[in-house]
């Protein structure tokens, strides 16, 4: 018996790039190595610093609030719609934050990112 070495996968789900190639080839990893998935999908504004984001206004604030809460709607229905079906394991993170903290956070628990 071949000890399981992949246990728990982790994913940028990040709503920018290809996020269908990036789904279907951790999909595929951990389903080869029969490990758990885990889609991280952290939107944050290009180029925002947070310091950035507390000082703009309330009105241009809510509104890309909402841009980046349509962005991880569609990279759910994205992630939703590729392990449908799948005997994979999968469980989905998604917030409004920097990309790179996040990551870090969910990477520190993975076998692999």
């Amino acid at each position: 018996m071949t000890p399981e070495i992949l246990r728990s996968l982790v994913v940028d789900a990040t709503p920018d790039g290809p996020l269908e190639q990036r789904l279907e080839a951790a999909l595929q990893i951990a389903n080869e190595h029969k490990g758990s998935l885990v889609a991280v999908c952290p939107a944050w504004p290009t180029g925002m610093s947070f310091a950035d984001a507390l000082v703009r206004g309330p009105l241009q604030s809510m509104a890309r609030e909402e841009e980046m809460r349509q962005a991880i709607a569609t990279s759910r229905a994205t992630f939703d719609r590729l392990t449908q079906g799948s005997s994979v394991t999968t469980d989905w993170c998604d917030s409004i934050a920097d990309p790179a903290v996040v990551l870090r956070e969910h990477g520190l628990l993975a076998d692999l990112i």
